[in-house]
């Protein structure tokens, strides 16, 4: 048997891992053993989104846990990375580092009790707020810059018309109106003519 104090601690393992590096294991990092073996990498490549999860989200998991790996790799892709976890401790900010893009916890109250008998009901509600980060880190994404000389771009809005609106008729006072056209000669002789109606 050989010591094991010299040799690479692996979060998770255990006595057992200290057992089996005692007899001469070689213990390389589990999550290159779990990671490669389903090809993630390509699985990554074809994916929209990538959903990793974690049972305490915290300082540590940055540091040789499966999730953060994951995320690192779906971080190279170019693909977002929420985090579901079982409860949060201190530290579970690190985790951006790692390519985590926003995280939440299933639990809304300390209480694990509740949680594994609600555990569906809270995992859906973690993974709604989740997406809702992402979404909302998207809309406050800077516009694209307008181009020196031609219209804005980046799917803006184009802009309406001017308001309020420009009125189609001048404001103030309004004209006189134009005077009648005179009766005609035909006209004038006939009533110059015609007796009224009250003489007899």
């Amino acid at each position: 048997m050989r010591p094991t104090s010299g040799c690479p601690r692996h979060r998770g393992l255990g006595r057992t891992g200290a057992e089996l590096a005692a007899v001469g294991a070689r213990l390389p990092p589990r999550f290159d053993v779990l990671l490669d073996h389903p090809d993630l990498d390509a699985r990554l490549a074809t994916a929209d989104l990538v959903v990793t999860d974690e049972g305490d989200l915290d300082g540590q998991t940055p540091h040789g846990k499966i999730p953060a790996e994951a995320a690192r790799r779906a971080k190279r892709a170019g693909r977002p990375v929420p985090a579901l976890a079982g409860t949060l401790g201190h530290g579970a900010h690190e985790v951006r580092g790692a390519g985590v893009d926003a995280y939440a916890t299933i639990v809304p109250a300390p209480r694990a009790d509740e949680a594994l008998g609600r555990a569906g009901e809270f995992l859906a509600d973690a993974a709604e707020r989740a997406m809702r980060m992402i979404l909302l880190r998207a809309r406050l994404a800077p516009p694209a810059a307008a181009a020196p000389n031609g219209p804005r771009t980046g799917g803006r809005r184009r802009p309406g018309p001017p308001w309020p609106p420009a009125p189609t008729e001048p404001l103030g006072p309004r004209s006189p109106p134009a005077p009648r056209p005179a009766p005609s000669a035909r006209a004038a002789h006939t009533a110059g003519t015609q007796r009224p109606s009250s003489v007899r």
